[in-house]
């Protein structure tokens, strides 16, 4: 907050940096004017990319068991909690210095997409679809967002979201969302 108020900003890079731990203390600078970036377009070329990989008799013999006590057994809901007083703060800096920053109207959602965006790469049979006996694990982070609608949930995706820097993932979630409701978005939006 000493930075801030001694006029010093940071460029959308430098947060993202910050977030992913590669910083930890605000390095002196001059100070300079943080350039608003426009949401970019993701490339439609490769949306879909992925591979499959067969399972393995071990692997069948586990997604067998699992479709068989997801259809015959009470199923369960575990709810979890975590400490979010780090988010929370980070929030309400870029409520009060966001614009001098150049990160505007970001939400708790879009850091939330954001982080996830980050690690789902990582874990590549989390960003996967089983189908049939394979594994298709997608190459990118395209996350879904649902999204209440008058017609009832829609779920719009973020595609390459691993690519997009906290103020676009922000923008263009807020463009899906407004499209979503509004009724106007393209079929192709709401597929993963």
């Amino acid at each position: 907050n000493a930075a801030l108020d001694a006029g010093y900003v940071a460029t959308t890079a430098a947060v993202e940096d910050f977030l992913a731990g590669k910083i930890t203390a605000v390095e002196e600078t001059a100070p300079e004017a943080a350039p608003v970036e426009a949401p970019a377009a993701a490339p439609a070329t490769d949306f879909r990319a992925y591979t499959e990989t067969p399972f393995s008799n071990v692997r069948k013999v586990i997604a067998k068991a699992m479709h068989a006590s997801l259809s015959e057994m009470a199923q369960l809901t575990l709810n979890s909690s975590f400490d979010a007083t780090s988010l929370l703060n980070y929030r309400k800096l870029l409520k009060d210095k966001g614009e001098a920053m150049g990160l505007s109207k970001v939400t708790i959602n879009d850091m939330v997409l954001y982080a996830v965006s980050r690690v789902l790469p990582n874990y590549p049979e989390i960003n996967a679809n089983v189908v049939d006996n394979t594994f298709r694990k997608f190459a990118h982070a395209n996350i879904g967002m649902a999204v209440d609608t008058d017609r009832g949930l829609l779920v719009p995706t973020l595609a390459h979201a691993e690519k997009l820097s906290l103020n676009e993932l922000s923008a263009q979630a807020k463009a899906l969302i407004g499209e979503a409701q509004k009724g106007t978005i393209a079929p192709d939006k709401l597929k993963n």
